[in-house]
């Protein structure tokens, strides 16, 4: 497989995986917070702090003390963000049409978001999230 296919995939994954984050924030921009559904409102505010734990953990929700600082936590969200997007373009050479690897990039980058999470809490590790 070529390099320019590989990173057409690792491109779309980004892609994807970005809009995990920033989808729930152009919802609220969209639509007031009173006019949604309370499990909606509050996957707006989940999900983005989910998508990009790494400087929002903190042990035993003790917020006081976060496990990374700000620019740490985002160092290590862009190498976690290029680890996956490698993974993914690995993952999906076998696959010649373009028209999968978006629906595989909601797949996995939902269950990477799901997935880490649950690794976070198996470590007794919580991710604040900042909501109403």
């Amino acid at each position: 497989m070529s390099k320019r296919a590989l990173f057409l995939r690792f491109a779309c994954f980004l892609a994807v995986y970005l809009l995990f984050y920033a989808l729930p924030f152009l919802v609220l921009r969209l639509i007031p917070l009173a006019r949604l559904p309370g499990s909606v409102g509050d996957w707006c505010f989940i999900l983005p702090a989910w998508a990009f734990p790494f400087d929002k953990m903190s042990w035993e929700n003790d917020t006081s003390y976060y496990v990374f600082g700000e620019v740490t936590g985002w160092l290590i969200t862009v190498i976690y963000l290029a680890s996956l997007g490698l993974l993914f373009s690995k993952l999906t050479r076998r696959f010649q049409r373009l028209r999968w690897i978006i629906p595989l990039a909601c797949l996995f980058s939902g269950v990477s978001i799901v997935l880490i999470n649950i690794v976070f809490m198996a470590c007794g590790i919580s991710v604040y999230v900042n909501a109403p």
